[in-house]
Parts: C-alpha cells; structure tokens; sequence
C-alpha cells in the first residue's frame, strides 16, 4: 500500500501531476540534491517524522566526521541537530546502508564537545564566519 499520493502541480485552475525525472540526463547528482536541501531545509519532511526537529536551518554540506562526511547538517531553534544523506537509488539495501551511514555520523557527532562541532561546521562552510 503506498503511503502517499502522486504529487499535483496547481497553477490557477489548470492541474497537473509531476512526472519522474531522468536524473542522469538532466544533471541531477547528489550534489544538487545536496544543494537543494541546503537552499530549501523546508522541503524535508521532518516535522512529519519527529515534530521536536521542525524549523531547521541549514548549517553546512559535507561535514568531516571520523566516519565520513555527512552530506547535509541542520539545526533549530532548539539546537537540535538533523542530518541528511542523499541517494539517488531505491533498493533495500541503499537504505540499509544509508540508515547505517547516518547513525555512524551520529555517533562521531555524539563524541564532539561543541567547540569541536563549530570548528568543524565553520570549517565545512569555509564563508570566513567566526562563530555560529
């Protein structure tokens, strides 16, 4: 059972449902996707997953950890932290492993005082910002 309809496109009182994209022809990477996400957080259906990390604000793309580099870090009001790892691929096993990659970066992030975290998301954005 699918948990979610086609998505409509309204402009008006015209309608029209979204058709996939071929990624690999039109240039869409996981960069772009990186970038997307980085530009529009909102996009990203986190308050239907856990209400508590809504509101999130980009920090930085590719964040150095010990287990890798997370592709995409956010923060909220409340200084929780979300992290995004983005795949172009469906299979079962892409998604364990995402899952897994993810909880690795976790985990790194878990071990972090805050300092080392500001040094690393400011090292991250490499924007000449001071603090966070």
């Amino acid at each position: 059972m699918r948990e979610h309809g086609r998505p409509i496109v309204v402009e008006g009182a015209t309608t029209h449902p979204l058709s996939p994209v071929d990624t690999a022809g039109a240039g869409l990477d996981e960069s772009w996707v990186q970038r997307l996400l980085e530009s529009n957080p909102e996009c990203l259906p986190i308050a239907e997953i856990e209400p508590a990390f809504s509101g999130s604000l980009s920090l930085c793309r590719e964040l150095p950890t010990g287990a890798g580099a997370a592709d995409n870090v956010f923060i909220n009001s409340l200084g929780l932290i979300s992290i995004a790892e983005c795949k172009l691929w469906r299979n079962p096993e892409a998604r364990r492993r995402v899952v897994a990659q993810v909880l690795d970066y976790a985990k790194e992030l878990a071990r972090w005082s805050y300092e080392d975290f500001e040094h690393a998301v400011l090292g991250a954005r490499n924007d000449g910002s001071k603090s966070l």
